[in-house]
Formats: structure tokens, sequence, C-alpha cells
């Protein structure tokens, strides 16, 4: 059972089934008045505020308002096979994560995934007494980072969980590639987008997007041997209300079991002053992965029912950091020869302290955490230069138009030697 796309569609019988069918435990609905939200249309959506009025216990109690999120019926019948899983996807992260996910989302009162259809239907509460933005608008550093806080929380909780391998209706861009550009696909768009003027590009985004006409392979090949955890995958403006400071996230249709540094990419690159990205996402970095490394150790601490030893830190180079505490003081041991030599020094440490081998936290190093977070921003400029592809010339002739803007302040986020160092070096 699913809501059309069609404000008739949505009557007191109708969201009376739903409530009744998913267990919201609401009382009964005698009236709602629909009204479509400005902005309210995604690829595949459409939102509407319903004003509802309830009767029999409990109705005192219940919202005036919620918000539904409904398939655009015309586009059904067209769907992609992904397409039709990105319903199912946000369904089931209602479901099976949000109810205990450490981290703000909306109250969910009816996740249904239509099997026949393909289709999912989604009630909300509304958050339009929270602070909201527009594609145009950029946030505050300091909003991005308790973002990155919240959402470090959600990452160290599923950070390489077996729990991810049962999750099959997550998107897997490792095994799937469903969100990758391919470099020969890039060599043919990338000239299109310079020479149709959309954007100034500086001499370093020129040299970026030649050097990704030949690597952009390379770069999903590094991001998909880091580690994996559950991510967002769209954390761009509109997916984002805050009451106060206090981030909550919207639209999980894109989640994915995928590198963690893809999310910080995007929070980043299109959320930020893009003047403000160079200097400020480096110490934004750092704090995401204390915040992460913190929030693991303690994760790890109740699972084991005794305070953690060790927290090992591997890389994917030649580096491993050992962090942690004896009986007797605070140590921290920084072994640099091969990762072979490395991983005997670790298990000799082990041994002299009477610690049993354990399996690696896999958690990348504050290097290995940087160079992911720049070629993700490559991976987002690739996957924006591909749906922008047939938009080059409207962008040139109207820059300002409202789907440029997420886009344009990926372009920028681009503008940095470091980038151009990052994916020079694969």
């Amino acid at each position: 059972m699913y809501l059309v796309a069609d404000a008739s569609g949505i009557t007191p019988d109708t969201l009376n089934n739903l409530f009744e069918s998913s267990g919201a435990g609401l009382p009964t609905v005698t009236e709602v008045r629909s009204t479509p939200l400005d902005g309210g249309y995604g690829y595949l959506s459409r939102l509407f505020r319903l004003e509802l009025e309830w009767s029999g216990k409990g109705a005192k109690d219940a919202p005036l308002t919620l918000v539904a999120k409904l398939p655009l019926q015309a586009r059904l019948d067209a769907m992609t096979p992904d397409a039709v899983r990105m319903f199912r996807r946000e369904a089931m992260f209602h479901q099976v994560v949000a109810p205990n996910a450490p981290l703000q989302t909306a109250k969910t009162w009816v996740a249904e995934f239509d099997n026949e259809s393909g289709a999912a239907t989604m009630v909300f509460e509304d958050l339009g007494k929270l602070d909201s933005f527009s594609d145009s608008d950029t946030i505050s550093v300091e909003r991005v980072e308790n973002a990155l806080i919240a959402i470090a929380a959600l990452h160290a909780r599923y950070w390489q969980s077996n729990e991810l391998e049962t999750m099959d209706w997550l998107a897997h861009p490792a095994k799937t590639g469903v969100d990758q550009v391919s470099s020969e696909r890039f060599a043919m768009l990338w000239p299109r987008l310079v020479e149709s003027g959309a954007y100034e590009l500086s001499s370093t985004q020129r040299r970026l997007g030649e050097l990704l006409s030949t690597k952009l392979d390379g770069v999903y090949e590094v991001l998909h041997t880091g580690p994996k955890s559950l991510i967002h995958a769209d954390l761009h403006q509109e997916n984002l209300f805050f009451d106060r400071n206090t981030p909550t996230f919207i639209d999980w249709a894109l989640a994915e079991r995928a590198n963690p540094a893809k999310d910080v990419a995007k929070l980043t690159a299109a959320c930020l002053e893009p003047g403000t990205i160079g200097k400020e996402q480096p110490r934004l970095i750092r704090r995401y992965r204390e915040q992460v490394t913190t929030r693991i150790a303690a994760l790890r601490q109740a699972q084991d029912g005794s305070p953690p030893k060790h927290t090992v830190i591997p890389t994917r180079g030649t580096r491993l950091r050992v962090e942690g505490s004896d009986r007797s003081s605070k140590v921290t041991r920084e072994i640099l020869n091969q990762v072979q030599n490395d991983k005997h020094q670790l298990r000799s440490w082990q041994r002299q302290n009477d610690e049993p081998e354990l399996d690696p936290v896999h958690l990348v190093s504050l290097d290995d955490l940087e160079r992911d977070v720049l070629l993700a921003t490559c991976h987002y400029l690739a996957s924006m230069t591909f749906l922008s592809d047939r938009n080059f010339a409207s962008l040139a002739a109207s820059p300002e138009t409202r789907t440029d803007f997420t886009s344009s302040r990926v372009v920028a986020a681009c503008d940095r030697d470091g980038i151009v160092a990052a994916v020079e070096a694969i």
C-alpha cells in the first residue's frame, strides 16, 4: 500500500490504513488538508505538509501537522532498478536503523515499501519549526562541525561492522560501482564542461580535470580500499535541519556501505562558504577523526565489558600507531617500518604486556583520512559533471539556477593544490 503523488489520494481513510498497518499507535484521522511544500520535489518524490484533525483516545496529543514523502507517480513506470532500490533503502533505514540511531532523524510514523510497485511511502514529523536551508544557502562552520560530530557517531556505530553485511538494502558502490563515473566517461565530459564556460576554472581546477581523465578509476579504487561504515552519501543543505546547533538528518535514499570520507567531503564541500573550505576543512577533519576514534573505543569498551587497553590505527602506507595504557602509565608508540614489520612489533608488544592478539580496529590515519576526503571530493566533482552533462549550456547561460549552487561549491572546493597532489600520487 502506498500513497500516489496526487493530493486527491491523501484521504483520512488512506492515512488511517497506513497508520494501522505500520503500528503508529495514532488516533483516528477525521480530516486532512495537504499542501505541496515549496521546493519539495526530489528526483523521484514529492513532499506534502498534512494538516490533521483527530478523534478518539490520544487525539489531544496527536501532531497537528505531518509531512508525507510520496513517489512521483508519473515516474514510477520509468524507474531504473537503482531508483526502485532508493525507495526501499530509505524505508528500510527508517525501519531498521533510525529507531536506535545515535543521531537525530525525523520521527517516522510510516515507512512502508511496496514490492509490487517499487515505491515507498514515508510519513514523518513536521520539522518546519527548525532552521532549514535552500540549495543556495551556506551553513555556518559551527553547525557544519556539529553535523560532522553527529554523523561521526553513526559512522562509529557501524565502523567495519559485520552488521553491514546483513543490510542487503544498502547501496554498496565498491561491489556495484553504481556511484562511479569511469575515467573514460569523465575524459569525454570534462572538455564539454570547460568549453561551456559554465564555471570560471582556475589553472588548478583545469589540471585536476586533466588528471581525473586518466586517474579517476584509481580514485575509486583508493576510496573502496578504505574503511566501510553506514554513510548518508547525500549531505547537502536541504537534507539538514537545525534546532539551534543540533542537527537533524533527512533523506536517506542514497545510504551506502562505503568509505565515511565521502560524508565528510560532501558535507564540507557543499555546505561551507567556498572561500573558507581550504582553511576550515583540515581542522574539521581532525575534529571528526577525534570523535569517531573516541566513539569506537567507547563502543568496544561497552561490548567487552572492560576498558580497552589499546586502539590500533593502521594505515595503508608504512606507519602504524599504537595508543593506549598499561596498568601504570599512558604509552604512545610510533612504528615507522614496513607494514609487515609493524605487525610483528605489535604482536611482540602484546606478548610483553600479556595482551591477547586482537584484530586491528581499522581506522585511517589522519593523513589517510585527509587524502580520502580530497579524493571523495573528486568523486563528487565527477558525479556532478556526469549529472550535469545535458545542462552545461543552460548553466553557462544562467549560472544562478537552483541546480547549480551545490555543484558550483563542489567545483570551488576543487581549487586547491592539495587535491591535485592527492590525485597525482595515485
